[in-house]
């Protein structure tokens, strides 16, 4: 196994939390308001937390709603994680992450089990692909890559339709089925 394989299993094998990354803290701008921050680097460090690559994958989870969301960043990852932190919550919605339907779905998700998106937030965890050595046309196949295969097992539900593939479940299957109908017989 190369080294690139062995640091994107160790990262797997050790999901952080959002909420130790992108913060809910008192908004300056008066009481009883919330803000999210974002660690600073140093803060990472001083806080034990785990040092991210800045290049990579990322995939957010929630016990209730499993792998529920895949994206990538090939720079400043916690101000990625910041604004997913903003939309789960709804706490500044719109001053610097702008709402999507598919996470308004996913507060209103909440509710509907009678669980607050807030508290809700603060058992997420994200499993980090780092892949600091790779262009951004690798990574985006690779996203690509994870989202088909994600999304014939039911996850991501709340990914956007544009980081959906281009076949649907049927055209994949049928493709599938070809390849391994050809395949078995060049085998013979």
């Amino acid at each position: 196994m190369n080294n690139i394989n062995s640091i994107i299993i160790e990262h797997l094998k050790n999901p952080v939390l959002l909420s130790d990354y992108a913060y809910i803290t008192e908004s300056s701008k008066g009481k009883n308001k919330l803000s999210i921050r974002t660690r600073t680097p140093q803060a990472i460090i001083n806080l034990g937390l785990t040092k991210l690559p800045e290049k990579g994958l990322y995939i957010l989870h929630h016990p209730i709603f499993s792998l529920f969301y895949l994206g990538l960043t090939e720079a400043n990852i916690i101000q990625r994680w910041r604004n997913h932190a903003v939309k789960i919550t709804g706490i500044g919605l719109g001053s610097r992450a702008q709402d999507t339907g598919l996470y308004a779905q996913l507060r209103e998700d909440f509710k509907s089990l009678g669980l607050d998106p807030v508290e809700e937030y603060k058992k997420i965890t994200i499993y980090f692909i780092p892949m600091d050595g790779c262009s951004a046309d690798v990574i985006g196949k690779q996203e690509s890559t994870l989202i088909d295969q994600g999304l014939r097992l039911g996850l991501f539900k709340y990914n956007s339709d544009k980081r959906h593939p281009a076949f649907t479940e049927q055209e994949r299957d049928f493709i599938n089925d070809l390849f391994l109908q050809k395949s078995k017989l060049l085998d013979k």
